[in-house]
């Protein structure tokens, strides 16, 4: 590898990535065209064997799709802690500023229609923003390259409050559970205090170790009842990272990155391609008999408003504020920061995994709400992109390596 490679940003490397998106689509198209068929079984036998779908979706939920936190969160750290990171210092302020307002409009919208915001009936479900979709209509809607950044900082921001909130609101703590978290900080702690010495040892810069690490996390969480996605965006936080960026400044080769083996060499390309599209695939189950009088619901009207009027309103008047206070339009144009904020209504795969969490709405009306306010925010959001941007032509770009 020439010493001249350069590392890639959070809008370059989603960028390259965005094939997944294609793949998740083609995917969820395909899910409601057999669901609807009526040809999704209960259960699949195996011989003497039988695996039930339920199960099969609790082993995804919990014991796979948390290492799709752990490769959010492994980045969000990454794009906070680099110089270079789009999360960086004064780049965060607009990017944060419109996630705080794409997570509280929509809480309002959700409130005001259904009378609660408390997250257990829903309320969490219309602040989740979609990484993938975004990009997806970034890409077709022939975004600036101001606007890319700003959305994919934002999603990275909306993830990380996502997270939060999931801590705070879906979890029982009592004494097990606060020795389990006290014990993994513990360890974050030990990380970071002898992070040289872990990183010099060959083992800690394999990449299945920290998935091990991440297992025993997420079985550790499992025993505490607490969400063992947790687990996920711990063992981010003990991945050793000066360590590794000091090497890549000295050779300028991303394989002495510990983060570059864990996001593009270890997990990107299972997780993109299989954990995401495998939970929408368990997730979005919509049969036929569950279909009637599931949409007309208090809780999923306030999801589906959420979606559509509280992140478009919430994050383009939020883009408004922190133009303000940084003295940039975040977004090309007006016109492109609207509809970009209206792409910020496809919150699908976070969106269903708060809707598994909620017991206060019932699963198929909240997916459905989910499903339509991302088709029409998306639809929308991606012709107004290109009806914003038909003069501008996109130019690739490169970043300099991370210090």
């Amino acid at each position: 590898m020439s010493s001249s490679r350069t590392d890639q940003s959070i809008v370059e490397y989603w960028l390259s990535q965005q094939r997944q998106s294609y793949w998740c689509l083609s995917a969820l198209i395909l899910i409601i065209v057999v669901g609807l068929s009526g040809l999704y079984p209960d259960k699949f036998d195996f011989g003497r064997s039988t695996l039930y779908l339920d199960d099969l979706s609790y082993f995804w939920t919990h014991w796979l799709f948390p290492y799709f936190f752990f490769l959010v969160s492994l980045e969000a750290r990454r794009e906070i802690v680099s110089s270079n990171g789009e999360l960086h210092g004064k780049r965060a302020i607009a990017p944060a500023i419109m996630a705080v307002g794409g997570m509280l409009v929509p809480w309002l919208v959700f409130f005001l229609v259904t009378g609660t915001g408390d997250p257990k009936s829903g309320a969490l479900i219309p602040m989740a923003t979609d990484i993938a979709f975004v990009v997806l209509a970034m890409t077709l809607g022939n975004a600036s390259i101001k606007l890319r950044a700003s959305l994919l900082a934002l999603a990275i921001a909306d993830d990380i409050g996502g997270i939060v909130l999931m801590a705070l609101f879906f979890n029982v703590w009592g004494i097990a559970q606060i020795s389990a978290v006290i014990f993994m900080f513990l360890v974050v702690f030990l990380a970071h205090k002898f992070e040289q010495q872990i990183y010099n040892i060959w083992l800690a810069r394999q990449a299945f170790t920290w998935v091990l690490v991440c297992m025993v996390f997420i079985w550790l969480l499992n025993k505490v009842h607490i969400h063992p996605s947790l687990g996920g965006v711990i063992t981010a936080l003990m991945v050793p990272y000066r360590a590794g960026a000091k090497r890549i400044q000295q050779s300028g080769q991303l394989r002495d990155s510990v983060f570059h083996v864990l996001e593009q060499a270890g997990l990107n390309v299972p997780v993109n391609w299989l954990i995401v599209p495998g939970f929408i695939m368990l997730s979005v189950v919509i049969k036929p008999d569950s279909l009637q009088g599931a949409w007309i619901t208090n809780e999923s009207l306030g999801v589906f408003l959420g979606f559509v009027v509280g992140k478009t309103v919430g994050v383009f008047f939020a883009g408004l504020i922190a133009m303000k206070i940084v003295k940039e339009l975040p977004a090309g144009s007006y016109l492109e920061l609207f509809f970009g904020s209206v792409i910020c209504g496809m919150g699908l795969t976070v969106a269903l995994f708060f809707s598994g969490l909620s017991t206060g709405i019932e699963p198929t009306a909240a997916t459905l709400a989910i499903l339509l306010a991302s088709l029409i925010c998306g639809v929308v959001g991606t012709l107004g992109l290109l009806y914003a941007n038909r003069n501008a032509k996109f130019k690739p770009y490169s970043l300099p390596v991370v210090d």
